[in-house]
């Protein structure tokens, strides 16, 4: 056999038994990286944790990622962080490649065991109140008078047997009227007021209107009684024409 053939023969069996060994050589490395990955984020995660708990790192442990987890070597420095309420579990981030990897943390020391997990401090709460404020007539108040502010007082009473519909500010009473009489020192309940009629048939009330921007005043007559917020019916004597207008107070519509 030629010489030539023969040389050519030994380096087609030598390219093939690189080639053999390539794949072994490539998994060799890729697990290599893998170890110095995971290598790489514990020693990572035991200087930021000793930091964060002002603990030497002989006194607690970070348990490393399951074996069958595939680490990839990260590009720049890790950044840790504990993403729930205790600092048991701790989260590694990578910015190049984006991976993160969630770390346990255990110990066996007492004083670790409560920087890991706090004692949670159950807050007090705050005794209910028993009283509430509510209006109380000053005197004898009489159905059918409008209700005013001098003529009630502000005091607290045992919230033990209240009705619901009580007041505690005179504040949005103006303008309403009792619908039944209300003893002296008697609660004033929801079920006593109305809104006062503040025109009756007949009266001269003063219409106002926007117009162009500009409020108009007229002097009308109203055809019907109103009460605060009630629309009506109101007549010019000049014209006899008729609109509809809302009450907002003694003897005063607005124009719709």
């Amino acid at each position: 056999m030629p010489k030539q053939i023969i040389l050519n023969i030994k380096k087609i069996t030598i390219f093939f038994y690189i080639l053999a060994l390539l794949p072994q050589y490539c998994l060799a490395k890729d697990r290599g990286d893998i170890e110095q990955a995971r290598t790489n984020l514990l020693n990572q995660a035991y200087v930021w944790l000793e930091q964060e708990l002002k603990t030497p790192k002989e006194k607690f442990e970070v348990l490393p990622p399951d074996h069958r987890v595939k680490i990839l070597h990260c590009e720049t420095l890790l950044f840790f962080d504990f993403p729930f309420n205790g600092k048991e579990t701790m989260r590694a981030r990578c910015k190049d490649p984006i991976w993160q990897f969630f770390l346990r943390v255990k110990t066996d020391d007492p004083d670790v065991k409560t920087l890991l997990s706090p004692i949670k401090r159950t807050q007090k709460k705050k005794p209910v109140t028993s009283e509430k404020t509510v209006l109380v007539a000053k005197t004898n108040l009489s159905a059918g008078a409008i209700l005013k502010e001098s003529d009630v007082n502000i005091v607290k009473i045992k919230r033990t047997g209240l009705p619901v519909d009580t007041y505690n500010s005179f504040e949005g009473l103006e303008n309403h009227e009792l619908i039944s009489e209300v003893k002296a020192s008697k609660i004033i309940r929801s079920i006593n007021l109305r809104p006062a009629k503040l025109i009756k048939r007949g009266n001269s009330v003063v219409f106002n209107i926007l117009a162009r921007g500009m409020l108009v005043s007229a002097t009308m007559e109203a055809l019907e009684d109103g009460r605060m917020g009630e629309q009506i019916k109101l007549q010019n004597p000049s014209s006899g024409r008729t609109v509809v207008g809302t009450v907002i107070g003694v003897n005063e519509v607005s124009g719709l």
